[in-house]
């Protein structure tokens, strides 16, 4: 999944490429987007309905979001990982888990696509204070669609690592359950609306009236 992240943001520089050599020397906007990639995102955002709100959520209804390891094949250093620090993994560089050491001892810089910090990882608050965020947070999936799902489609969701991301406890606790009109991350607020808007597209979820303004916003201007 790493490669896959790593080859995502290739076809994203790509595309950015690509408009910059398409003409003018200074950056210019599509269709009212800022770039290409702005762009094809409204495009998917046009075609994602827009949801009325289903009640009655509850964390349960996404089960064993957090099993105890991830599917064989995924370790680090010989040592099969959680969940989260697999996550953890997949958004550092240089990750490392000592010899005889516990998951928790995992070195490397965690880059947080939400500030657009790096944290220096080792044993201690650098790693347990850092959560495997849902990009489309369990509550806002439930309201959109979600709440019609299975139980195990909902599992297949909260599971899915391409929808989640490492970040500092604050930041996911700030972001809660919020959609695109509630809350924004402080950095790479592109980033998380196109990705945001993929993922919905991915499990065929809807947007609230609200949400789909503010991301078109953003895919606008950026902010």
């Amino acid at each position: 999944m790493k490669v896959k992240r790593l080859a995502a943001a290739a076809v994203a520089l790509g595309l950015a490429a690509a408009v910059a050599a398409s003409g003018t020397a200074h950056a210019a906007t599509v269709h009212g987007y800022q770039n290409a990639t702005a762009y094809n995102e409204a495009v998917k955002l046009s075609h994602l309905k827009t949801a009325g709100t289903c009640a009655g959520y509850a964390r349960s209804k996404f089960p064993d979001n957090e099993p105890s390891s991830v599917p064989s094949g995924h370790k680090l250093d010989g040592k099969s990982l959680s969940l989260r620090y697999y996550v953890i993994e997949l958004d550092s560089s240089g990750a490392h888990v000592p010899a005889g050491k516990s998951e928790s001892y995992m070195t490397g810089t965690l880059h947080n696509e939400y500030t657009g910090k790096t944290i220096t990882l080792k044993h201690g608050p650098d790693t347990t204070a850092i959560q495997a965020d849902h990009v489309v947070a369990l509550g806002d999936a439930w309201k959109v669609g979600a709440c019609h799902w299975s139980s195990s489609k909902r599992k297949s969701f909260a599971i899915d690592v391409a929808e989640l991301r490492a970040v500092d406890t604050h930041d996911n606790e700030v972001k809660s359950d919020d959609d695109a009109a509630q809350w924004l991350p402080p950095a790479n607020r592109a980033w998380y609306v196109e990705t945001q808007i993929n993922i919905k597209a991915k499990y065929g979820l809807g947007v609230t009236a609200a949400e789909r303004s503010a991301m078109t916003r953003v895919l606008k201007t950026g902010k």
